[in-house]
């Protein structure tokens, strides 16, 4: 059985991030303060109490 958290995991470039973090919260209207989102270096993790919804984004950085 395949594990949701694993399901919910995606790459995506660092200038996305803004947008991924806007349509999480778009998508949980009604979750008020339940809602959770935590940018680190490499990631970004949306995570919604009441839905039990985990997103996961690692963050691609463009080449030089």
């Amino acid at each position: 059985m395949e594990n949701d958290n694993v399901r919910a995991w995606r790459r995506i470039k660092e200038e996305d991030a803004e947008l991924a973090s806007l349509a999480f919260l778009l998508a949980h209207p009604s979750c008020g303060d339940s809602v959770e989102i935590q940018r680190g270096a490499w990631s970004l993790v949306c995570w919604c109490e009441v839905c039990k919804d985990l997103r996961t984004f690692e963050l691609v950085r463009k080449e030089p």
